[in-house]
C-alpha cells in the first residue's frame, strides 16, 4: 500500500470530512480549504480514488459548500457507471436534491 493510501485511510478513520491541504499557498504553509477528500477526488475526476474512498467507508452523502451531493457531481462530470454504482452501493441517495432542485436522475 502506498503512503498516500495509508494517509488517506488514517484521515478516513479520523474524520471523513477532513479538510484538504490544497488551498492557496502562503509562505511555507498551505491554507487548508474546506473541501473533503471526496470533493477533491471529484474535482480531479479521479474516479479510482473516489472508489477507494467509498470502499474505505467514506460517506457519499456529504454535500459540498454549495449544497451539491457527490452523486450529482459524479453524474454531471460523466463518471463511469462503475463509479456511480459503487457510490449507490455505499449509500449515495439518488433522491438528494441540489440547491436548484435537481437530482442525479435529472442530470
Amino acid at each position: 500500500m502506498r503512503i498516500h493510501q495509508k494517509l488517506t485511510l488514517i484521515l478516513i478513520s479520523a474524520a471523513f470530512a477532513a479538510p484538504s491541504l490544497s488551498g492557496p499557498y502562503y509562505g511555507e504553509r498551505y491554507a487548508p480549504s474546506l473541501k473533503t477528500q471526496m470533493e477533491e477526488a471529484l474535482v480531479d475526476r479521479n474516479y479510482g480514488r473516489i472508489k477507494f474512498l467509498l470502499e474505505s467507508g467514506a460517506d457519499p452523502d456529504i454535500p459540498d459548500q454549495d449544497g451539491n451531493y457527490p452523486l450529482m457531481l459524479m453524474v454531471e462530470s460523466g463518471a463511469p457507471a462503475e463509479t456511480i454504482r459503487t457510490a449507490v452501493e455505499h449509500g449515495a441517495r439518488a433522491d438528494r436534491r441540489s440547491p436548484t432542485g435537481m437530482t442525479p436522475l435529472h442530470a
